[in-house]
């Protein structure tokens, strides 16, 4: 998600709700969170801005970008094959990529 939402945007990722206060909360609350970044070249992410959804995923197809196909709900959805980017996705991509930082790179079990 950018971090100048659209009107696209805010209607995708509230999926499909009103944006309201209570959305702008959860936006602020979820920018940074590691289920909403994808390692990206500054130059690369810079052209990507606040493209649509399905564009970002073109883009993110031509990069190679290994984070983006990491499986992060039941139905193995990756940011490459999901429909739409919403405060859940943000949420379920947490949780899955913390995961393999902490079984699979830290090894803690």
């Amino acid at each position: 998600m950018p971090r100048e939402l659209t009107s696209d945007w805010k209607l995708m990722i509230n999926s499909g709700k009103k944006y309201d206060e209570a959305a702008e909360d959860l936006y602020k609350n979820n920018l940074n969170k590691l289920g909403n970044l994808l390692l990206i070249d500054n130059n690369a992410n810079a052209g990507l801005k606040n493209f649509p959804f399905e564009r970002k995923k073109q883009e993110y197809l031509k990069l190679n970008l290994i984070l983006a196909t990491i499986p992060f709900n039941t139905n193995s959805e990756t940011i490459l094959t999901t429909k739409s980017f919403t405060f859940d996705t943000i949420k379920n991509r947490t949780i899955k990529l913390s995961n393999i930082l902490i079984e699979e790179i830290y090894e803690i079990k």
